[in-house]
């Protein structure tokens, strides 16, 4: 069996998170690299999509950011979390959490999905990287805008 096809089985089994059909993945360099059909049809090539995890001696591991953009799909493993806890997710290395639930997590808060975590004796701890973790906040200025 691939890891490509390990890597699937892996989200539908623990996330419930069947990927659209659009969506390709690839195992490059030991990591699993997602992207759509039509970039990888593109000329010249070598567009290669982003990691979307790996499968190794250690296990399967999903990265985050793929998480962000597919957690959407996920049915089953989601913990809805209220506003503080978001903030701590996002901000912190982890956030208290009322559960006796272990494993992996899909952190959202509302519409929005946040992340993965790893729950273990009541509290989540994100996928961040630590001290590499960036805020950016966005904004827009009216009164710079330019009319088109």
């Amino acid at each position: 069996m691939s890891h490509v096809t390990t890597f699937r089985e892996y989200l539908l089994r623990e996330f419930g998170i069947a990927l659209p059909r659009e969506i390709v993945l690839q195992e490059q360099e030991n990591v699993i690299r997602v992207f759509s059909k039509t970039l990888m049809m593109l000329k010249p090539a070598g567009y290669m999509g982003f990691v979307a995890g790996k499968v190794g001696t250690n296990g399967i591991e999903a990265k985050g950011e793929f998480i962000q953009l597919f957690g959407k799909h996920a049915t089953k493993n989601i913990l809805e979390l209220d506003e503080i806890q978001a903030k701590s997710f996002v901000e912190n290395e982890f956030v208290e959490i009322n559960s006796s639930e272990s494993g992996w997590k899909i952190a959202k808060f509302q519409a929005h999905v946040l992340g993965i975590g790893r729950l273990k004796d009541g509290k989540l701890y994100s996928d961040f990287i630590g001290k590499g973790r960036k805020r950016v906040e966005n904004s827009l200025n009216p009164s710079k805008a330019q009319s088109i």
